[in-house]
């Protein structure tokens, strides 16, 4: 199971709403139950009616638990009929009134599947290539039901499918394809993106999930025999009027209790029935909507109007080569959309263009900055399937393998295929870890740094510390080498260290650092000369100890406050920045005065990259995540 969460918050705008998020997780069980709670009244029935349901699952899902022998579904639907019977008296309490403003959500991840039911009003939306589909219609916990909560869908998940769980509706304030658009970045903004969604006045519990890493595999139904299957088929169809993925639906118990003892006669007739009722409540919702938003709508005419002017000076900036100035053009858009958004509240109109005019804006800021996002990034091979409790920290390549390390242990690897060939421990104290790793090749030997400050050189599958004339080396935050020499990264000091490899151990540490201030360097590369990264943004050159001016053209220095490596080599003609916070990689261009912004590359569905490499040869990137080596093209 791997599950990355977007965002997972509950938003208390008042004291009288009750909001809350429970997560239940057994480490031994490959899931997650997630228990989502909303409703716009908080009293004492509606605050037991969630313990108990909390209750209920961390107390029976997991009894008699075996890891190879556990149905999910099964044990889901034992566990929702203790749990109803357990409410009874609630249900009693909380009249249909409060149920129609919130409710309660149970999603239980597990083995490559959702399952989920819910009470109330809540909605669960799922995106899949970009489609979107509300899989919780809202409807049939309108009716008295015997039951509070109903098994409603089941269904297998594919890699980068998105699942939001929502105690508000949230359809009220954006169409299916704002939302699928909004929440298709990073992390970041998504969570962003949700926040901007709802009106600020609005209280309500929203958890988003990215799937990651599963089978390739289409939804489909819990098989049931007889009559069962003809009722999950007309469901299925009945919610169909959505585009995009669907569910199988399991509604058996509000079927089963109004419908099933009737005759097929009366059956279409009370099914008519219901489809007109909601259709003419659509109606006449939808006519006093269009009223008030026909007044919202001239009220705000004027600030919508110019917003979509700016949007076509946008783009004719960006012919221009003008970046600066669309930037700047984008970034009052957005100001100004967000500014309306907190004034029109609920209008589903009003929202729904303003939305659609911050969508245009994002995409023009991708066109504007050169920004390619990737998802779903080849995984060359997933290391934790060696080692449990992995934690990758580096990456580099030798003789076209590559070299992973983590905290104590480093990991060979071919390029081509992913095919892992060793696994070494390395001699470090158990208070001591690896920082920073690299090739020496002159020396057909790898070296290492540790945190305690000491080096390690590998050779023939045989880690040992390296030795010094001096009494121990440099204290460093990066170890690099060029020719027959290694070079560390000592911001403490305002140094660069060099230090000559020979036959047994290395010299005593000379200081190649003559001039320029360094004490902000977070990392270096080398190709000849030495390009030095700060915490400020800035790079600097130093070439023989001596440091030349080097300007950063095309993007403001505020834009790489982010990165944490640059790399690159005698054998590329660029740079590229790691900039952590924002999951992206720059690439600048390399020259001998200057460097300028070229493009960036944002990994979308990797939660944090670690470290990369890139081949010159074959134009590819290789990174790491805390456990996985993901390759891509460039």
């Amino acid at each position: 199971m791997n599950i990355k969460i977007f965002s997972a918050e509950h938003s208390q705008k008042n004291n009288h709403s009750f909001q809350k998020i429970k997560k239940i997780k057994n480490n031994d069980f490959n899931g997650e139950i997630w228990i989502v709670g909303g409703f716009e009244e908080k009293t004492k029935e509606i605050k037991d009616l969630f313990d108990k349901t909390v209750n209920v699952f961390e107390e029976n899902f997991f009894k008699g638990f075996k890891k190879n022998d556990f149905d999910s579904l099964e044990k889901f639907e034992e566990n929702l009929k203790i749990l109803n019977e357990s409410i009874s008296e609630e249900k009693e309490k909380i009249n249909n009134k409060v149920l129609q403003n919130g409710g309660i959500i149970i999603a239980i991840f597990a083995d490559d599947n959702l399952h989920f039911s819910l009470c109330g009003t809540p909605e669960i939306y799922f995106i899949r290539n970009g489609k979107f589909a509300k899989v919780s219609e809202g409807i049939f916990e309108k009716v008295k039901n015997k039951d509070l909560f109903i098994n409603v869908a089941s269904g297998d998940l594919r890699n980068n499918d998105k699942i939001i769980l929502s105690t508000t509706r949230i359809l009220r304030y954006a169409t299916g394809n704002q939302i699928a658009s909004n929440i298709s970045g990073g992390v970041l903004e998504a969570a962003e993106s949700m926040k901007f969604i709802l009106p600020e006045e609005e209280s309500c519990s929203v958890v988003l999930f990215h799937i990651k890493g599963f089978q390739t595999l289409p939804f489909k139904e819990n098989q049931e025999q007889g009559k069962e299957n003809v009722r999950k088929g007309f469901f299925a169809n009945f919610s169909a009027g959505q585009k995009g993925p669907k569910f199988s639906l399991k509604l058996k118990n509000w079927y089963m209790q109004n419908f099933e003892n009737q005759n097929p006669h009366k059956k279409i007739a009370a099914l008519f029935l219901i489809l007109l009722s909601l259709l003419l409540v659509a109606s006449f919702v939808g006519m006093l909507s269009n009223r008030q938003d026909g007044k919202e709508s001239e009220k705000y005419a004027q600030e919508i109007t110019q917003m979509k002017k700016d949007l076509i000076s946008v783009e004719t900036k960006r012919l221009e080569g003008k970046i600066d100035a669309a930037n700047l053009l984008i970034v009052r858009i957005e100001k100004n959309a967000r500014e309306i958004t907190k004034e029109i509240g609920s209008s589903p109109i009003l929202r729904s263009e303003v939305m659609q005019i911050l969508q245009n804006a994002r995409n023009l800021k991708d066109e504007v900055n050169k920004i390619t996002r990737i998802s779903g990034a080849k995984v060359l091979v997933d290391l934790k399937s060696i080692r449990e409790n992995i934690d990758l920290k580096g990456i580099f390549e030798y003789e076209k393998e590559q070299f992973i390390f983590g905290k104590k242990e480093l990991f060979k690897i071919l390029s081509a295929n992913g095919e892992i060939k060793n696994v070494s421990n390395l001699i470090i104290d158990s208070d001591d870890e690896i920082i920073d790793g690299s090739a020496f090749a002159t020396k057909n030997e790898l070296l290492f740094l540790s945190k305690n400050g000491r080096v390690i050189e590998f050779k023939n599958d045989e880690a040992s510390f390296a030795n010094t004339k001096d009494t121990a080396f440099k204290k460093a935050i990066a170890l690099s080498t060029f020719s027959k020499y290694m070079y560390l990264l000592d911001p403490l000091e305002n140094q660069i260290w060099k230090y000559e490899k020979q036959e047994s151990g290395f010299t005593e540490a000379l200081p190649y650092n003559l001039e320029l201030d360094i004490e902000n360097a977070v990392s270096f590369a080398i190709d000849g000369n030495i390009f030095v990264l700060t915490n400020k943004g800035e790079i600097k050159k130093i070439y023989r100890g001596k440091g030349y001016p080097y300007n950063i053209a095309n993007i403001p220095p505020k834009e790489l406050l982010g990165a944490s490596k640059i790399y690159t080599n005698e054998n590329l003609s660029k740079f590229y920045l790691l900039d952590n916070p924002h999951n992206r990689i720059l690439v600048m261009s390399k020259e001998d005065e200057q460097t300028y912004y070229e493009r960036q590359i944002v990994i979308e569905d990797v939660s944090e990259i670690r470290d990369f490499w890139v081949d010159a040869e074959l134009n590819r990137l290789f990174f790491i995540d805390k456990t996985k080596l993901y390759e891509i093209g460039l």
